[in-house]
């Protein structure tokens, strides 16, 4: 095969005229390159503009959005809002007549405890020695002999009363802790007597209300003692499991267990630090410790109405008689009480604590 070579050859006058497009082109570039690069920097700086534009935009749409969505949840917090506020409405209107019942049945409530109390009083029975058996008798005078001035004091805190009785909630438990006391200070002390204090139709109306008073007036033991000592309950339940017993000494028991927990009791109500600083004087003190006497007067001293504060002191001075009494039959030979008269004085210890408690948490 014969190995044939092409060569293109141009004439001079198109050489000169390739040579005269190219420099055209070459000048034109030179023309347009400034223009092109100025066309790119104001693409960028329209770029940057419109991102500038932009970003406020975008801010003002998210701010819109979100101006909408807090409205909607406004206007949700507004439906829940009264939708609450009439269910408060409801709640207050509840209050209100839980309030109104609450404060009828402590006027009823009081004037039926004081009723009782009169009438059980001024039939002179209540201090009549010749009805209390000999066996006790003589515990029996001095109870009554402590006992009758927190009498005395009873009738006068309630003849201080208003004649029409007005009571706020706060004062509930001030108007029915006195007259409470005083109602099982009186069954109490009737419980001493061979024969009843009670007769006829009293004796259903004393039966009905000292169930009303250890079912609604009272805190119960674990409550009252859950404020200050858990632990304590145990003797409050070995004084009562002593009493249900066939112990042939289950009196001395009884009554061991619920001295203690007196003891007890005051000394969590009145911190020997906290009387310290109450009073120095002497006869509140005996070898460097408080006195029973003093921890009971420091706990009723939180009482501002002279006259409840009159009645409280008689009642802890009559208390502290019954105390004396489990002294003596812990320390000595024990009064020989019947499980009734046990299950009585139990009550009043119950109601006793339950008062200290109340005392504190109150303040008078």
């Amino acid at each position: 095969m014969d190995d044939k070579r092409y060569r293109i050859v141009l004439k001079p006058e198109t050489l000169s005229q390739l040579a005269e497009v190219q420099a055209s082109i070459t000048k034109m570039a030179s023309v347009l390159q400034p223009s092109i690069l100025h066309m790119v920097e104001d693409q960028r700086r329209l770029n940057e503009i419109i991102r500038t534009a932009v970003e406020p935009i975008n801010a003002h749409l998210l701010s819109v959005s979100a101006a909408l969505s807090a409205s909607t949840a406004f206007q949700n917090q507004i439906v829940e809002m009264q939708k609450a506020e009439a269910a408060f409405a409801e709640i207050h209107s509840v209050g209100t007549r839980i309030a109104e019942s609450m404060r009828a049945a402590a006027v009823v409530s009081f004037y039926k405890y004081d009723t009782l109390i009169q009438s059980i009083v001024e039939s002179a029975y209540l201090y009549d020695l010749s009805r209390v058996a000999d066996s006790i008798r003589s515990v029996s005078e001095n109870l009554y002999r402590f006992f009758e001035p927190a009498t005395t004091a009873y009738r006068a805190w309630r003849e201080s009363l208003a004649p029409a009785i007005s009571i706020d909630i706060k004062a509930i438990m001030l108007l029915l802790m006195p007259v409470r006391e005083q109602f099982l200070t009186t069954d109490f002390l009737g419980s001493l007597q061979e024969t009843p204090i009670y007769e006829g139709d009293a004796v259903i109306v004393r039966g009905g209300i000292v169930e009303e008073v250890e079912e609604h007036l009272l805190l119960s033991l674990p409550e009252a003692l859950s404020q200050l000592n858990p632990s304590l309950y145990r003797l409050w339940r070995g004084a009562w499991d002593s009493l249900t017993s066939s112990n042939p000494d289950k009196i001395r028991h009884t009554l061991t267990s619920a001295r203690e927990l007196v003891t007890y009791v005051l000394h969590e109500l009145s911190p020997d630090e906290q009387i310290l600083g109450w009073s120095t004087l002497p006869e509140h003190y005996d070898k460097g410790r408080p006195t029973r006497r003093a921890r009971l007067l420091f706990i009723a001293s939180h009482v501002e109405s002279d006259v409840l504060h009159d009645y409280l002191l008689k009642e802890i001075e009559a208390c502290l008689s019954l105390i004396q009494v489990f002294q003596v039959g812990t320390h000595g030979i024990a009064p020989s009480f019947s499980d009734s008269q046990l299950k009585v004085i139990l009550r009043k210890v119950h109601s006793m604590i339950c008062t200290l408690v109340e005392m504190r948490n109150d303040k008078g």
